[in-house]
């Protein structure tokens, strides 16, 4: 039985086009692409070993794209999965779980998790590697590395999520990456909010009247370098305003929600130019530890 983490069990849906794939690996010059595959499903992340209780896993919900390799060079599986967790990490992805073989669970690690099939994937139960990631978008990654047939196998399973635009996928993609990036915010003088309706906020009360276990944090992130006093300020005053918004409108209870600044300290994208900062200055509604 595979589990799954509590804070991740809803799907996100798919809206729109499926994103472009993100992570190309830098693998050794003889390596030969064997196979792609992609689809839409919820894919079950592992986030823990195979025990007999089971496998912990997170569920991801996207677009699927597995790809496997062939590499015919006297490598060790070690050799091969270090330099690829290193250009995950350089991609923006955090590891989430690393095994081998044995500590993976084995056989039964093995069958839980999601193999391309042979002949485009072999996998040696007493010689792989596994390591499983995610990006601060709730992107997933997964790297299997293993011998077989007197060469190298990599699998990279990606899982690309859309941006959720209709209600239900907001709040899902709240419930099950811990954060929203709040849409359509408008201020004026003073860190004032523009009367227009706000579609977040809507659903952030919605959500917190059905969950009255949920504390939020409403944060302001910043373009700008955090050292000033002014800067801090203002941004306090946008969350402010955001938090007072949903206590007003939606009757919420105040001490439920909290209005913090965290400055340019958590950037989405490069802030050396115009596009990353534009990205990175941003209001955002985030689940509290219960």
């Amino acid at each position: 039985m595979i589990r799954t983490g509590a804070a991740l069990i809803l799907a996100l849906c798919l809206a729109g086009a499926a994103p472009a794939r993100a992570f190309e690996p830098d693998l050794p010059e003889a390596a030969r692409g064997v196979s792609e595959r992609v689809s839409d499903v919820v894919y079950a992340l592992p986030a823990g070993p195979w025990t007999e209780n089971g496998m912990d896993t997170l569920r991801v919900t996207g677009h699927v794209t597995r790809r496997t390799w062939r590499i015919e060079e006297s490598l060790t599986t070690q050799q091969t999965i270090q330099p690829l967790t290193e250009q995950v990490r350089a991609a923006g992805y955090s590891p989430v779980f690393a095994c081998q073989d044995k500590v993976c669970g084995g056989f039964d690690f093995r069958f839980a998790i999601d193999v391309v099939p042979a002949p485009d994937m072999f996998v040696d139960l007493a010689d792989f590697r596994f390591v499983s990631a995610l990006n601060g978008d709730g992107d997933a990654l997964a790297l299997l590395v293993s011998r077989g047939r007197n060469s190298i196998w990599v699998q990279v399973t990606e899982v690309k999520r859309a941006a959720p635009t209709a209600p239900a996928e907001m709040a899902r993609a709240l419930v099950e990456t811990g954060r929203l990036v709040i849409e359509d915010i408008d201020f004026g003088a003073g860190a004032t909010l523009d009367p227009d309706p706000i579609p977040a906020l809507d659903v952030l009360a919605a959500l917190m009247t059905q969950r009255p276990d949920l504390r939020l944090a409403i944060v302001a992130h910043s373009d700008r370098p955090a050292d000033g006093d002014q800067t801090r300020a203002e941004g306090l005053a946008e969350a402010r305003s955001v938090r007072a918004r949903l206590i007003a409108d939606h009757g919420l209870d105040p001490t439920r929600i909290e209005a913090l600044w965290v400055g340019p300290f958590a950037p989405r994208a490069t802030p050396l130019d115009d596009t990353g900062r534009s990205v990175n200055r941003r209001i955002e509604a985030v689940l509290l530890p219960q």
